[in-house]
């Protein structure tokens, strides 16, 4: 029994031993394995952090190359604006008919200055009308007849203005290199056919934002401006208020306005002169007439001297001045009786009569069915409008016929026959039924030459009876 034991004791230790050595054993493996994970985790670690590091200066890189591609892409954003706007529209054109757009009288009287101010405030109105705007050309083109509005100046007595008008013109065209105010000269509806040339023209360019005209008191200039909307340039255009009433026709076009208070005059000149007086065949002279007198026989140098002074006269009339110390009455001279007009022309009153104007010509036809001119002209003014002559001892014409009722029928029934200009304009005349022109074609709607486009009374409304 005792010798079992001690066998059965050395069994149980080997055992225990041995699954100790197996744990101990499982241990050193477990160890191992987690040394070699370490081993692997550190080299995954190292790879790790040289994979971020690469990607870090990856991302530099690109974070590099955006912020230059951002700054290129602002630098092509900025020349495509500056290309941009060198084709895009931002032209502003001014068409001024100066023949019924007419400045303010006051500023004209200022001359030259008052053509800085009238043109600083146009220029100055319109950028401000296009504020946004970072370019803008602006072109202003003014076109008058300048003898023909120094001649209404007279009209209504407004020297002033009349004598200072070159001056205001040299001011207005310094102002600005692009501003131009032009002389058509004596041409009938001279200004109105340079406009209709530059507006066509200046519509038509792809710069051209806008043209502002300034025709309103002219209906002459419809038709024109309604083939332009229609061919799809409404947007382009914008009218300049001049007078406080539009032109038959124009308001209709439904076009914007601009207005400029204090730059044109408001009313149409002929409505500014003195209202006539009550008609009478022959207006009772202010002095006595003196008794016409038979013209001498004048000798060929009186008569080469006398032509003389009406060719130097004709010459200062024609330039819109007045030669002085000329005035009416008798003539004492070398050349005998006769009475003198305020050409200084002499006058024999027995010749039979032809008579011209500045405006038209009228010829009498007399008993001996001749025609012959008669030096000095006459006034047809005088004779036959209201109140008589607006410039009086200023006239260029004479006062001094003494005419038969007869010839003034023939004179009245002449002048009929010449159409009266504010009917052709589409204006209403001032002077009504005792206008000396014509507000009817005498044919009516009969006219032949209406038909074959040559009837001087060309208003649709003249060939209404």
């Amino acid at each position: 029994m005792s010798s079992s034991q001690p066998d059965s004791t050395d069994a149980s230790s080997t055992a225990s031993r041995d699954r100790l050595l197996s744990l101990y054993k499982s241990m050193k493996d477990e160890i191992d394995n987690l040394v070699d994970n370490d081993a692997n985790s550190q080299r995954a670690l190292v790879e790790v952090n040289s994979d971020l590091s690469i990607s870090r200066r990856a991302y530099a890189s690109l974070e590099a190359e955006y912020t230059n591609m951002k700054a290129e892409k602002e630098r092509l954003a900025k020349e495509r604006d500056d290309l941009m706007n060198q084709i895009k529209p931002n032209r502003i054109v001014v068409l001024v008919d100066g023949d019924g757009a007419i400045f303010d009288l006051d500023l004209i009287s200022e001359g030259l200055s008052g053509g800085h101010k009238a043109a600083s405030k146009l220029s100055e109105t319109i950028k401000k009308q296009y504020s946004n705007r970072t370019h803008l050309e602006l072109s202003v083109h003014v076109f008058l007849n300048k003898h023909g509005l120094a001649t209404k100046f007279a009209r209504i007595k407004r020297m002033d203005a009349r004598n200072k008008l070159n001056e205001f013109v040299v001011g207005f065209n310094q102002a600005s290199e692009r501003f131009v105010m032009a002389d058509v000269g004596y041409a009938k509806e001279g200004a109105d056919a340079k406009i209709k040339a530059f507006l066509e023209a200046e519509i038509r360019l792809p710069q051209t934002e806008t043209v502002i005209f300034a025709g309103c008191h002219d209906n002459g200039y419809v038709t024109a401006l309604r083939s332009h909307i229609t061919s799809g340039f409404e947007h382009k255009l914008t009218l300049l208020q001049s007078y406080d009433d539009f032109a038959v026709g124009i308001k209709d076009l439904n076009l914007p306005v601009l207005a400029i208070p204090g730059l044109f005059i408001r009313d149409n000149l002929d409505l500014l002169e003195t209202p006539a007086a009550p008609y009478t065949d022959l207006p009772p002279p202010s002095t006595p007439s003196p008794v016409p007198q038979p013209l001498p026989t004048q000798t060929p140098r009186h008569r080469e001297r006398s032509r003389k002074r009406a060719d130097s006269r004709a010459e200062s009339v024609a330039s819109g001045y007045e030669q002085p110390g000329e005035q009416a009455g008798p003539s004492n001279g070398e050349n005998g009786g006769g009475l003198q007009n305020p050409t200084g022309m002499q006058i024999n009153p027995t010749l039979p009569l032809h008579a011209r104007t500045y405006q038209f010509t009228v010829t009498l036809f007399l008993t001996e069915s001749r025609r012959i001119k008669e030096k000095p002209q006459i006034c047809v003014n005088h004779y036959l409008v209201p109140g008589g002559c607006k410039f009086q001892r200023g006239c260029k014409f004479s006062h001094f016929y003494e005419l038969t009722p007869s010839q003034l029928d023939q004179l009245r029934a002449k002048s009929k026959g010449y159409p009266c200009t504010n009917i052709l304009k589409g204006q209403k005349c001032p002077f009504g039924e005792s206008c000396i022109y014509g507000h009817k074609c005498p044919y009516f709607v009969k006219c032949k030459y209406k038909k074959a486009g040559k009837c001087n009374f060309k208003a649709e409304s003249m060939h209404i009876n």
